[in-house]
């Protein structure tokens, strides 16, 4: 309504709903009868819809409509970056609202009717007569077209984002240019971020946002003055944002940069790896919220990359059969990722809501499992298939996850998964969403064909073979200890003071059980303090790859101190 400049609304002209089936929270607002747009380059209808303003017309004012509700939320000072976030995301940079993206839209719905617009004409000339007294013919329309096309959607964008900035919904501060603006590469990619002089960069290159809920600045975030150089040589978001010196966070700017080949998803890179299709029955205290009505609504499916270096593009996927779901555009699967589609967001978070790692979703399905089995069918954007799971309730097939509480979990060395021998039923109640099997170490090393008890060394790499485990890396080909844990020092925003802190970064596995990682701390390489991962821990990012990517820290800072400080990571069973 901003960009097309809609006045005839928020005091009518609209409706809100929700989908009751995909309850995540969210109500949708839908304008209706928005014929007033579109004629006025510099038309500004903020100031119009001010729920202290009154509709000059009808004298109806906006009390109770979206208008009130955002200009009342503006006081917040999440929402308020929140929103800054939407408008630097679709006025900006390739968004949905700047022209390159509207002109094609715009082309196609005139294509749709611009041939009978020759007989609408018709009736304008009978019926309209413009103030000199001429009539209206086809000529008229295709001028507005022609200005609309040249003049209003190649200018409007630039026109609007000023006008938010004047009533300082969007920052003074600005923003954070970074380019270039997501990319594709087999090795690295070197990137530039800037910004207006008298301003700090901060950003991250792990998908956390520098800015954190409370509006601190978040403790791993990486600082520069006006410009940075940093080449990434892994897949990941980089997210990036000013502060100015009056304290003002501008809004977000995000990148995704792909490292290595990106292929079209096929049987051949795919796999449906656990299904939750009679999920356990909901408590009684399940039942009492109000989005959960039965055990369907725990239901989900997870899919994974098979592939170990390349990324599969699920741009317009499709499940066919059983359930609906279409991936949206530009959803990349990484080497090795999982992902999960739920039936009820809202649900399944609640019941789910102990995981350590959180899975990721992509969204909510229609539809839901057949508890005695059924076909599910992937289909490529044409409408091919190009993957099938023929599941059962009877053997060979699981027995548990039909209705006990257990899931479907597919063996990836099996090469059918219409074969029930190929699933097994998981090992925990509710399965492991998002993350690969929990596996204990003995079975892992029988797997893995390791050679002698955890405490030995197989392949020779400095890495025992129960840290192996723990990290994730085979036992049997040797890894450089870089690529797993590394220490270094780091500036850490710690409450509202920037300090020096010794950091180790390391991975670990999701699927392990039974260990327990140690963060030791000495002063002297001989007497060492013991410390849980947790009380230490400044992130534990799940990677959703089987893996997961924890940064912890010394308990002292460097400048509190003049003794050394060493830091080391213990795995104990």
């Amino acid at each position: 309504n901003h960009w097309a400049g809609s006045y005839d609304w928020a005091h009518q002209n609209w409706y809100a709903s929700f989908k009751h089936t995909e309850v995540d929270g969210k109500w949708r607002f839908h304008a209706w009868d928005s014929e007033h747009v579109m004629y006025d380059l510099d038309h500004m209808v903020m100031d119009e819809n001010d729920t202290t303003q009154v509709f000059s017309t009808n004298q109806q004012d906006d009390t109770g409509s979206p208008v009130e509700i955002h200009y009342n939320l503006m006081e917040n000072d999440n929402y308020r970056i929140a929103f800054a976030d939407r408008i630097e995301k679709h006025l900006k940079n390739g968004g949905l609202l700047t022209p390159g993206n509207i002109l094609p839209s715009f082309e196609n719905r005139f294509n749709e009717i611009n041939a009978a617009v020759n007989a609408e004409a018709a009736r304008w000339g009978d019926n309209n007569e413009k103030s000199n007294g001429s009539k209206y013919t086809k000529a008229n329309w295709t001028n507005e077209i022609d200005w609309m096309r040249n003049t209003y959607i190649p200018q409007r964008s630039n026109v609007v984002l000023q006008q938010y900035a004047d009533k300082s919904w969007y920052p003074n501060a600005g923003s954070v240019a970074i380019s270039p603006l997501a990319h594709n590469s087999q090795t690295s990619v070197n990137l530039t971020l800037s910004t207006e002089s008298g301003n700090t960069i901060y950003y991250t290159t792990n998908g956390s946002d520098p800015r954190t809920s409370s509006g601190d600045i978040y403790s791993l975030a990486s600082s520069t003055e006006t410009t940075a150089q940093l080449t990434v040589d892994q897949t990941t978001t980089v997210k990036a944002r000013t502060l100015s010196t009056r304290g003002e966070w501008g809004p977000v700017n995000e990148a995704l940069y792909i490292i290595g080949a990106i292929e079209t998803a096929s049987e051949t890179n795919l796999a449906v790896t656990e299904i939750s299709y009679n999920p356990v029955e909901p408590t009684s205290s399940e039942l009492a919220e109000a989005y959960i009505d039965s055990n369907n609504d725990f239901e989900f499916i997870e899919i994974m990359n098979t592939l170990t270096t390349a990324t599969v593009d699920l741009s317009g996927v499709k499940f066919d059969n059983a359930i609906l779901f279409t991936f949206p555009e530009d959803t990349y699967l990484g080497p090795q990722e999982r992902l999960v589609i739920v039936s009820n967001l809202a649900a399944f978070n609640h019941h789910y809501s102990s995981l350590e790692y959180a899975p990721r979703i992509i969204g909510s399905y229609e539809g839901n499992f057949g508890n005695g089995g059924e076909k599910i069918e992937i289909d490529n954007r044409d409408g091919q298939e190009i993957l099938q799971v023929n599941y059962s309730d009877d053997a060979p097939w699981p027995t548990s996850p039909d209705g006990d509480g257990y899931t479907l979990i597919y063996n990836l060395s099996g090469n059918d998964p219409d074969t029930g021998t190929n699933w097994s039923g998981s090992l925990a109640l509710g399965g492991s969403p998002g993350s690969p099997e929990p596996i204990a170490y003995t079975t892992w090393a029988s797997q893995s064909g390791v050679i002698g008890g955890p405490s030995d060394d197989q392949d020779k790499d400095g890495i025992t073979n129960l840290a192996e485990y723990y990290f994730g890396t085979n036992p049997t080909e040797s890894t450089h200890i870089e690529d797993v844990s590394i220490v270094q020092l780091n500036e850490l925003t710690l409450e509202i003071t920037r300090e020096l802190h010794l950091l180790m970064n390391y991975q670990k596995s999701t699927a392990t059980t039974g260990v327990t990682a140690v963060i030791e701390f000495s002063t002297n390489l001989k007497d060492w303090t013991d410390f849980l991962p947790s009380e230490l821990t400044l992130s534990n990012n799940h990677l959703y790859n089987g893996t997961a990517d924890v940064v912890v820290r010394a308990p002292d800072s460097v400048e509190s101190s003049s003794i050394p400080q060493y830091i080391r990571l213990t795995i104990r069973q």
